[in-house]
């Protein structure tokens, strides 16, 4: 029936997290009744308590900025590394193989004036 199917939908959005208009609003209620009581706390401070707030503030915003900024450089830098480290590994491969060529080129010459001095006796 139609309630079993709205009961249903209800239980599948609640398991998704998803919220109903009632308990949106009472979030959204609960949000506002929070903000009223900070903004009344910080009417409530000083001149000096309200700049201590406020360089504790700026601290920890600085702290985070740096710790974001240190992250990304730590990243930027590992990424290098791997790269060169990828790099260095190909290029000894690409000496490999042109040594071995090279070798072998150089065996075949070294073989045929060998024979032929072999046979020319």
């Amino acid at each position: 029936s139609k309630l079993d199917r709205m009961l249903e939908d209800e239980e599948n959005a609640r398991k998704r997290g998803t919220m109903t208009m009632e308990q949106y609003e009472a979030v959204k209620f609960k949000m506002a009744e929070r903000q009223l009581e900070r903004d009344q706390k910080l009417r409530q401070f000083s001149a000096e308590e309200l700049k201590a707030l406020f360089e504790s503030c700026a601290l920890v915003i600085s702290k985070v900025g740096r710790g974001y900024i240190g992250r990304k450089r730590y990243k930027k830098l590992n990424e290098a590394r791997d790269f060169k480290k990828k790099q260095s590994a190909m290029i000894v491969s690409i000496q490999k193989r042109v040594r071995g060529i090279f070798g072998r080129k150089r065996f075949k010459r070294i073989r045929n004036i060998y024979l032929e001095n072999v046979r020319g006796f």
